[in-house]
């Protein structure tokens, strides 16, 4: 996935260690190699300093820190500072920073052991020398959005709530997956926001179909409600051409509109409606649509559509 202001929304970085001046070295080299991630980067020698602005910062979801600091052991920290995040929003990922000499055991068992709060172990050089830092983020991206939704939604998990809403409903969700993704790099969805699209078509059966397990899942849900409730009444292209409401929930009452194709060319017919509404000054989200139609239809074959259907090029 790409990286831009647009990926990181709702997601702010804190860069903690006791070293003088080293985390304000690392917070402008982020911003330096990224200008627009300025504004989410915020970087702290004193604890106490740290922890105030995690308590008040419920966007702090990804966190840096050099392997000893004060007071205590890196986990802990890590713990206190992500207590916030992890209670109000989901699960928070951090960075450790060793010494310049090198890994030592016991940050090696730090990420090893901590049940995967800590998705990466760098050398101070990764972020202070200039030409690794997009590197670096883009390393550090993968292992957070891998990360987060694994631990979100584990495979076994996932397996028992498509086993409850039935093949149907489970390609559904394999299409809305596979055009989240698709619509986070083209539409500048953020990767929450994608996440989101991706639970919506999982969760909604589940609070049909079972209940008390639907209740069971709050941490889904917080992600899932992001989007609100509006795009649910969007039932039609054009009213979602013409809604007002952000980009993601329009994008997910799209998708859900395609996804209720049972045929490749009901789809087809769709996707060429779609190409009606993209004038000079339109909504860009169908003109987004309108380009990607031809991918759009090839992931609708292989999921929602009947296997014996036959791929016709849209346009």
């Amino acid at each position: 996935m790409a990286i831009h202001v647009s990926s990181w929304a709702g997601i702010e970085i804190l860069v903690f260690g006791n070293t003088p001046t080293v985390p304000m070295q690392y917070e402008l080299a982020i911003s330096e190699a990224s200008p627009s991630m300025e504004i989410k980067v915020s970087s702290f020698e004193r604890y106490e300093d740290a922890y105030d602005y995690s308590k008040k910062n419920s966007n702090v979801g990804l966190i840096i820190l050099e392997e000893k600091c004060e007071p205590g052991d890196a986990l802990q920290i890590f713990n206190n500072l992500s207590a916030t995040y992890e209670e109000q929003r989901g699960p928070c990922y951090g960075v450790i920073i060793h010494n310049e000499s090198g890994p030592s055991i016991h940050g090696l068992s730090l990420l090893r052991f901590s049940k995967g709060k800590f998705i990466d172990y760098l050398p101070p050089s990764d972020f202070l020398d200039q030409s690794k830092v997009v590197g670096t983020l883009q390393r550090i991206w993968a292992n957070y959005t891998d990360a987060f939704e694994e631990r979100l939604l584990p495979a076994a998990l996932r397996e028992t709530i498509e086993e409850i809403i039935g093949p149907l409903e489970s390609a559904r969700c394999q299409f809305a997956n596979r055009l989240s993704m698709l619509f986070a790099t083209r539409l500048r969805v953020s990767f929450l926001e994608a996440i989101a699209i991706r639970l919506s078509f999982l969760l909604d059966p589940v609070d049909e179909k079972d209940p008390k397990l639907a209740s069971s899942l709050q941490r889904l849900t917080r992600v899932r409600d992001i989007l609100g409730n509006d795009w649910r009444t969007l039932s039609s292209l054009e009213s979602t051409a013409s809604s007002k409401i952000p980009l993601a929930s329009r994008a997910c009452a799209l998708i859900k509109h395609l996804s209720e194709s049972d045929s490749e060319l009901e789809l087809t017919s769709k996707l060429e409606a779609i190409r009606s509404h993209v004038r000079p000054g339109g909504p860009g989200l169908m003109k987004q649509v309108s380009q990607l139609s031809d991918n759009i239809l090839r992931i609708g074959i292989e999921t929602i559509c009947a296997p014996k259907s036959t791929l016709r090029k849209v346009g």
